[in-house]
């Protein structure tokens, strides 16, 4: 369940709801009064709490690996373009009847740019 994308759902906004989203398949195991936490020995505190901070902070986590790979995705998306701009250019001055050697050493295609130029041409 933990691994679901739930980017579409509003952020849980107590422990309880937390729980019952992160996981439906239980019905205990959660505390839901004051009384019942302080009720629970100092081992079974801590895990508790715990499995509450992974589970507030997974929404964190996951906008931003969202926000890293829209980064990355912009990069990528920026490097394709250059690239793709340089074979324009290489096909535009062949077409203007510059050659092969001119278009290599002005724009520093290598041999497979140059093809792949002159085939979309």
């Amino acid at each position: 369940m933990i691994g679901q994308d739930k980017s579409h759902e509003q952020p849980a906004r107590t422990a309880k709801e937390l729980w019952a989203r992160a996981r439906p398949d239980l019905d205990s195991g959660r505390c839901e009064t004051w009384a019942e936490y302080t009720a629970l020995s100092e081992d079974e505190r801590v895990a508790y709490d715990r499995m509450l901070k992974r589970l507030w902070d997974y929404p964190s986590v996951l906008r931003e690996t969202r926000r890293e790979n829209l980064e990355e995705g912009e990069k990528i998306g920026r490097e394709e373009g250059r690239e793709e701009e340089r074979l324009r250019i290489a096909r535009n001055m062949l077409a203007k009847g510059k050659s092969e050697e001119e278009v290599r050493e002005m724009i520093g295609l290598t041999d497979e740019e140059l093809a792949e130029a002159r085939i979309k041409q």
